[in-house]
């Protein structure tokens, strides 16, 4: 019993990131994303637009806050995967579906825990880009 229940608040506490890329110009040789620079809007210096970019959050109980952040590093890790340096934000906000699935964990005895529910998950886009260094 105890098992099961250690396994499903493992699962309800977990948190994941899913991202995804479009490509509208040239990649760049990979970058460091912890060196990916988050914009609010369009910076001075010249820069190449690489793609479009999106990540949302599934972090189970997690406040608003972290799942925010959790999407940030996933968009972050697709930026710079395709060489970004930055990512002109364009959007954030919530994603809420109906069921999210879910893990039923038998105890024993014919019994079990179920852990599942509605989903509400956070999203943030962008564009990323390319900054060129300063002359």
């Amino acid at each position: 019993m105890k098992t099961a229940i250690v396994f499903c608040l493992v699962i309800l506490l977990s948190a994941c990131a899913s991202s995804s890329i479009i490509l509208t110009g040239q990649k760049h040789p990979p970058t460091d994303p912890s060196k990916v620079t988050l914009y609010t809007s369009a910076p001075t210096q010249a820069y190449d637009v690489i793609g479009l970019v999106s990540a949302q959050s599934h972090a189970g109980l997690s406040s608003d806050q972290q799942q925010i952040n959790y999407a940030i590093q996933a968009l972050k890790k697709e930026a710079a995967a395709v060489g970004a340096n930055g990512i002109i934000l364009s959007s954030t906000g919530d994603i809420i579906g109906g069921a999210s699935g879910g893990a039923f964990v038998p105890t024993g005895g014919g019994g079990g825990v179920y852990s599942g529910g509605s989903s509400h998950n956070k999203e943030v886009n962008g564009t990323a880009i390319y900054v060129h260094p300063s002359a």
